[in-house]
């Protein structure tokens, strides 16, 4: 994280509120980069780093895997995804830029149904141009 409070790779919020405590209550992840304060809105989330999916799970802790993250930025860049396909997942897709929480869900319902009709997920990423990067 630098001054600005911005960090140089894709970050996942966890849903958890960031409190006083969390500093104290992860410390070792806090003090090592493996989780940051993270904002959705002005709301402050525990979120986890790449650095946190290299600490905690090894190769093939995700065997052949497809990771959706439904979150916006989750493949700005390879720095989430490159970790979980170390960890042996097969595929890794989500959001490349902001996303709404309605168009969000309703798309990753749809995204689902389409895989699970049978569409390759090359095809799913360039028919719903979210990104996606797979091994």
């Amino acid at each position: 994280m630098n001054g600005d409070n911005q960090v140089d790779a894709v970050v996942i919020a966890t849903g958890e509120l960031w409190t006083n405590e969390n500093e104290q209550k992860y410390a070792f992840d806090y003090q090592n980069k493996l989780i940051v304060k993270g904002l959705v809105g002005n709301q402050g989330i525990v979120a986890f780093t790449p650095a946190f999916i290299d600490y905690y799970y090894a190769p093939g802790d995700f065997p052949d895997s497809l990771l959706y993250m439904a979150t916006c930025f989750a493949t700005y860049d390879m720095s989430m995804a490159q970790e979980f396909l170390d960890a042996g997942a097969s595929v890794y897709m989500g959001w490349s830029q902001n996303t709404v929480f309605w168009t969000n869900s309703k798309t990753s319902v749809n995204a689902f149904r389409l895989l699970a009709d049978g569409l390759a997920v090359q095809q799913l990423c360039r028919l719903i141009g979210s990104g996606g990067f797979y091994n």
